[in-house]
């Protein structure tokens, strides 16, 4: 059996959306959206038909904001952080702004690099690289850097952060 959680479609949505890639979906036999929770057998699949090309990418949203949390597992500050942004502040604004947490344990796995550079967000990697315990809020318009969370923030300072980034 497989799922497809509204939260994961949407955060895949909005990372194609980023790049210029739509998601077009159709109603399954059940009548619920692909982005709906849905669960199928393996013989039957939930999303009927899923079109992506850029000449549809203006039906596609886009968050609002972007917080790209730069993260290692032997990092203390991002142990701190990583709960506060993960638990409380990205469930405080739906989908409004689209939470990504960058992998930089293995310092010699490119993935976070691919990551960033996917997002358009290349010149972000090259000024923090191998940087970890913050997380960067990014305007997804100007692919540019508009605040930073830090793990000495309380998560109601976080969540005004990210509030005030969204009204600027």
């Amino acid at each position: 059996m497989a799922s497809i959680t509204p939260v994961r479609f949407a955060a895949a949505a909005a990372l194609l959306a980023i790049a210029g890639i739509a998601v077009a979906t159709q109603l399954d036999d059940t009548g619920c959206k692909s982005s709906c929770s849905s669960t199928v057998d393996s013989n039957q699949a939930a999303i009927q038909s899923v079109a992506m090309t850029r000449a549809e990418s203006s039906s596609a949203r886009t968050p609002k904001l972007l917080v790209v949390a730069f993260h290692a597992d032997w990092c203390g500050k991002c142990k701190v952080l990583g709960p506060k942004v993960m638990g409380d502040v990205a469930p405080a604004f739906g989908g409004d702004v689209l939470f990504v947490k960058l992998d930089l344990t293995d310092k010699n796995s490119p993935q976070a690099e691919y990551m960033l550079a996917a997002l358009g967000l290349g010149d972000l990697w090259t000024e923090h690289a191998g940087k970890t315990g913050f997380a960067l809020i990014v305007d997804p318009a100007t692919k540019k850097a508009v605040g930073t969370l830090r793990s000495d923030q309380s998560a109601d300072d976080l969540k005004s952060a990210v509030k005030a980034a969204i009204k600027a």
